[in-house]
C-alpha cells in the first residue's frame, strides 16, 4: 500500500495543465488568466465630467469672494454626446457626469454651488444664466484622459485568477473574451448493479447513488466542468462502453465503486484492458480502495481516478487526490487545503496503522478553537461529512490522539 503522499505525487505527475482557451470573460470567473492583456486605448478616452454641473473657466471664479459672478449659459453637454461650441471667459455649459469636457472649459461647478435651482423655480425651464457660488481651481471634478488606464499599459498579468474587478476592467476597455486556462471536463461514472438515482421509489437490496452528487459539487467548488454518466452496471461490457466514451471526450475520469477485492469489483480488470494501473490500494482510512491509472484513447492518455464506493470514503478521498489534479490542470495553486490548530474535544484511535482522516466540527471557546469528532465515523456514514467543518489526521504508526492534543484541521 502506498502512503498519502506517495500516492499524490503520482498522480500529479501524470497530470497536465489544459491549454489555453479564448474564452467569454463572464465564464472566465476564478479562472487562471494564460497571458498579460493590454489596453488598447485610453480610460477615459477624453477628459470629463466627474459631477452633474457646469463647465466653465476656473479664473471666471476668482473674483467670488468680492463680488457676485454671473455666467452666460451657452449650451448643455449630456454624457455620450459632444459639444461642438467652445466656452469663452464669461461662458458656461450645463453639462452631465460623465460628459466630455467641452473645448474651453478647464473645470467644472457642481449644481450645489450654483443657483440653478433657484432659477429653474422661477422659469420653469433651463436658465440662459447662472449665478456661481464657490471659487473653484483649474482640473476640480475634472477625469483626466487616460486617468484609470494608459493606452499600451499592461491592465492583466499572466497567471492572474480572475475576480469580478478584474472583469469589469477587462470590459472597461473593450474585450469581450480573455485567454485562460480552460477549464477540465470531468467524467463521473458510479457503479453497481444495486445503485439508483433520485428520485426513483427504492426497494429493497436498491442503494441510492449520492456520490455522483457529492462529487459533482466537490468539482463544480473548485471551477471544474462535470459530465455524469448512467450508473455503470457490474459488466465488462458496460463499463467498458462508458470509458471508451469518457476517454474520447473527457480530461479526467472519476468513477466510485468497483475499485475493491469483490468479485464484481470490475474496474481495475478493464481499465488494465485498456492503459495501465499506476496504484491500487491507499494506507489510510477512510479510502483504502483507491485506484489511479492511464486509458489511453486517441491521440491523447486519460488519467483515471478510481475512488472507493462509501460515500464518506469517496468524499474524503476525492479532496486528497482528485480536488489536487482537478486544481493543477486549471493551472491552479494545487497544494493541500489550509488548515488551523484546534484542540481535540475527543480521542482518535487508529486500530490498524493507517493514516486516519477523521471528520471535526469546529467551535471557538474563549480565543481557541476545539474540534470535535462528528459521531460515528464509519465510511458510509455520510452525516460525519455533511456536519464536518474538516478533517484531522491521526499518523499511520500512531495508535491514538488524545482529547486535550493540539491537532491541525485540515479545512474543507
Amino acid at each position: 500500500m502506498l502512503s498519502v503522499n506517495a500516492a499524490q505525487k503520482k498522480i500529479l505527475t501524470n497530470i497536465k495543465v489544459l491549454p489555453l482557451k479564448n474564452t467569454p470573460i463572464l465564464d472566465c470567473l476564478e479562472q487562471v488568466l494564460g497571458k498579460n492583456i493590454f489596453s488598447s486605448i485610453n480610460v477615459p478616452l477624453r477628459d470629463n465630467s466627474s459631477m452633474d454641473g457646469y463647465a466653465i473657466q476656473a479664473n471666471d471664479t476668482k473674483q467670488i469672494s468680492r463680488e457676485n459672478v454671473v455666467l452666460d449659459v451657452i449650451g448643455e453637454n449630456q454624457a455620450g454626446s459632444i459639444f461642438k461650441g467652445q466656452i469663452k471667459q464669461g461662458e458656461a455649459v450645463r453639462i452631465m457626469t460623465g460628459a466630455i469636457i467641452p473645448k474651453g472649459a478647464d473645470a467644472v461647478v457642481p449644481f450645489e454651488d450654483t443657483d440653478e435651482y433657484e432659477r429653474k423655480k422661477q422659469v420653469n425651464r433651463l436658465p440662459k444664466q447662472v449665478q456661481i457660488h464657490k471659487a473653484i481651481k483649474i482640473n476640480e471634478n475634472i477625469r483626466k484622459a487616460a486617468e484609470d488606464t494608459k493606452k499600451g499599459s499592461k491592465i492583466l498579468k499572466k497567471g492572474t485568477i480572475l475576480s469580478p474587478g478584474h472583469i469589469g476592467l477587462a470590459a472597461s476597455v473593450g474585450i469581450d473574451k480573455l485567454p485562460i486556462t480552460r477549464k477540465p471536463l470531468v467524467a463521473i461514472i458510479s457503479s453497481g448493479n444495486e445503485i439508483i438515482r433520485p428520485p426513483k421509489k427504492i426497494q429493497p437490496g436498491q442503494v441510492y447513488d449520492s456520490n455522483t452528487y457529492s462529487i459533482a459539487s466537490q468539482i463544480k467548488k473548485i471551477g471544474g466542468d462535470y459530465k455524469i454518466y448512467s450508473i455503470a452496471k457490474d459488466t465488462i461490457k458496460n463499463i467498458q462502453s462508458k470509458l471508451d466514451h469518457a476517454s474520447k471526450h473527457c480530461d479526467l475520469i472519476i468513477s466510485t465503486a468497483g475499485v475493491s477485492k469483490g468479485d464484481y469489483d470490475l474496474f481495475k480488470e478493464v481499465v488494465n484492458m485498456n492503459g495501465k494501473i499506476d496504484f491500487w490500494s491507499i494506507r489510510m482510512k477512510p479510502g483504502k480502495p483507491l485506484m489511479f491509472g492511464m486509458i489511453k484513447a486517441k491521440n491523447k492518455q486519460v488519467p483515471h481516478i478510481g475512488l472507493p464506493g462509501n460515500p464518506v470514503s469517496a468524499m474524503v478521498t476525492f479532496e486528497l487526490f482528485a480536488r489536487p489534479a482537478i486544481l493543477k490542470m486549471m493551472n491552479k495553486d494545487f497544494k493541500n487545503r489550509n488548515t488551523i490548530q484546534a484542540i481535540l474535544n475527543s480521542d482518535i484511535v487508529n486500530t490498524d496503522n493507517r493514516e486516519v482522516y477523521a471528520r471535526v466540527q469546529l467551535n471557538n471557546k474563549n480565543n481557541k478553537a476545539f474540534a470535535t469528532i462528528t459521531g460515528e465515523q464509519g465510511s458510509g456514514i455520510l452525516q460525519s461529512m455533511s456536519l464536518a467543518d474538516g478533517l484531522v489526521k491521526c499518523p499511520a504508526r500512531q495508535k491514538i490522539l488524545k482529547k486535550g492534543a493540539v491537532v491541525q484541521v485540515i479545512l474543507l
